[in-house]
């Protein structure tokens, strides 16, 4: 197999079911419930385990202690998984981490929607709770919305600094059945929805990043 192959920007574009393929031929046993981002992550350490990943991987060197210049840069990036949810990950640079360090600020994902997607400013923005050991998580996008900025901000006091702006995500248009799929207005959910998973996802993601219920 080509070893550049495996990196983890290119197993972020593969389905879940290239992903069981591809673990299958490393003698993985996955769940079908399994993680998607545990998977990948499972899939890079086994890969690195069996020589799959090499200095020579993309040009540089897996020692963290070699890594690019990019890697120093504050940046944010967003990609829509479907309708309801964006997967966003970013990067700070060390002056901006040692700021917020700092300060005792807090790290935060702003989600601006938009009506146009040139506006400056959002119709609507509510912030979530970024995880500290992370710099990657799914949020749940708000309804009824063509539009979406995320943002990753600095959060001290009541003021909140912008550090970076992913590009705009167009939504399509999403299924009417998860408008108001949200905790204490009830699931009226069909069950092949139910079997999905999409419930239990909806809940964790208000209860692990505290994403605001306003929709």
């Amino acid at each position: 197999m080509d070893e550049n192959v495996l990196t983890r920007a290119h197993l972020e574009t593969l389905s879940f079911n290239q992903l069981v393929e591809l673990a299958d031929e490393y003698g993985l046993d996955v769940p079908d419930n399994f993680d998607r981002l545990l998977l990948i992550g499972e899939l890079l350490e086994v890969a690195e385990e069996d020589g799959a990943l090499s200095d020579e991987m993309e040009g540089t060197s897996v020692s963290t202690a070699e890594l690019p210049k990019n890697y120093n840069e504050t940046q944010i990036f967003a990609v829509l998984q479907n309708p309801a949810f964006a997967f966003v990950f970013w990067n700070l640079n060390e002056v901006d981490y040692g700021k917020i360090k700092k300060a005792g600020g807090n790290l935060m994902l702003r989600v601006c929607s938009l009506d146009n997607p040139d506006d400056q400013k959002p119709a609507k923005a509510f912030e979530i709770q970024t995880i500290s050991e992370k710099q990657e998580q799914y949020v749940l996008l708000p309804a009824r919305v063509k539009y979406v900025r995320i943002e990753l901000v600095s959060m001290s006091a009541n003021s909140g600094v912008v550090l970076a702006s992913a590009p705009v995500l167009k939504i399509p248009e999403g299924s009417a059945l998860l408008e108001n799929a949200f905790p204490g207005f009830g699931f009226d959910l069909p069950e092949i929805t139910r079997l999905s998973g999409m419930e239990e996802m909806i809940k964790a993601q208000y209860k692990n990043y505290r994403q605001s219920f306003s929709r």
